[in-house]
């Protein structure tokens, strides 16, 4: 059995479509983590329909920035805008991309204690 090479990535599923995401892109995880932040500070209860709009315009831009441009077009295709709906949904993802980033890391640890063991001179046992 030979070494391959795969890039590290999760399957979602986004109303009956499944959809593979890259987890180790740090522009998709980086607007992943600038759309929490945003989210988190925002008060639906003081915000009028526009500002409830503008977010849910900006959530679905990052749903499209993590799926592509296609795939999101056929997510929101007919859809109104739906704060619940986009919150929501960038939460599920979020989980899978941690999930998925958990298994990559526990991988990379695994990968550095082989490498560690075998560098070790011979002779060096303690």
């Amino acid at each position: 059995m030979g070494f391959e090479w795969s890039d590290p990535a999760v399957r979602i599923e986004i109303f009956g479509a499944s959809y593979e995401v890259e987890i180790g892109d740090p522009y998709t995880i980086g607007r992943l983590q600038e759309a929490s932040a945003k989210l988190q500070k925002f008060d639906v209860e003081k915000a009028g329909k526009e500002a409830a709009v503008a977010m849910s315009s900006e959530l679905r831009g990052v749903v499209r920035a993590v799926i592509g441009d296609e795939a999101a077009e056929k997510v929101f295709e007919g859809r109104k805008p739906n704060l619940a709906m986009e919150a929501s949904m960038i939460a599920y993802i979020f989980e899978q991309i941690a999930g998925a980033s958990a298994r990559a890391g526990a991988a990379m640890s695994d990968s550095v204690s082989r490498i560690a063991a075998l560098s070790k001179p011979i002779g060096d046992e303690e």
